[in-house]
């Protein structure tokens, strides 16, 4: 689990856009992206979080986003299987750590869907369980039994094996931003992130 001032810096920047993401999704999507393409450059940054409904970020906000992107990209290159997501830690209730976990599943899905990489069968199925984590409910979990806990637990790591399964087969290529972001997209990101989104097989 990584440092937990650096999730709750990363929380405090991005917790005031909840009603378009929440922070653990903004950090699923940015290591969906930096799983399968190259570091990108802040404008690029501010052009697809404005086709997602955010405002501008301050500047203080985008280097902060910016410098996690390089930073993810650094270690999945150097060692993908070591890879760790920025989430709240066992400390926190079992209820909150499963909702940022699903947070995060769904904003990765739609991370891999805009980096436009076709995805193998195998790759698919991974989506495809990643989809169910997403849909966790989080408000049915009460009390903080040993076996909920050792149930996420599996998850978590199910989840953070995920970006370097699709980094061990994919090279990293240059991003090709949209012209637009499909008029749906929002309604994707609200609902079911696996529900518009396209994944098609073919060569990496």
């Amino acid at each position: 689990m990584r440092d937990q001032a650096a999730w709750l810096e990363w929380q405090a920047a991005f917790d005031q856009h909840t009603e378009i993401m929440a922070p653990a999704e903004l950090h699923g999507l940015l290591t969906g992206l930096m799983t399968l393409t190259e570091p990108i450059a802040a404008a690029d940054w501010q052009q697809l979080l404005t086709d997602l409904g955010y405002d501008p970020l301050d500047d203080a906000s985008m280097r902060l986003l910016t410098d996690e992107g390089s930073d993810i990209f650094d270690e999945l290159s150097e060692d993908a299987w070591a890879f760790e997501p920025l989430l709240p830690d066992e400390d926190q209730p079992l209820s909150l750590q499963a909702k940022a976990l699903a947070d995060w599943a769904l904003g990765f899905m739609l991370g891999v869907g805009l980096s436009g990489v076709s995805l193998h069968a195998d790759e698919i199925e991974l989506i495809d369980t990643l989809e169910q984590i997403a849909q966790l409910d989080s408000e049915a979990i009460e009390g903080e039994s040993e076996q909920q806990a050792g149930d996420l637990m599996e998850l978590q790591e199910f989840v953070r094996l995920a970006p370097a399964t699709l980094r061990e087969a994919h090279t990293p290529s240059v991003w090709q931003a949209p012209a637009k972001l499909r008029d749906d997209i929002q309604a994707t990101l609200a609902t079911d992130a696996m529900s518009r989104l396209e994944f098609p097989e073919g060569k990496a």
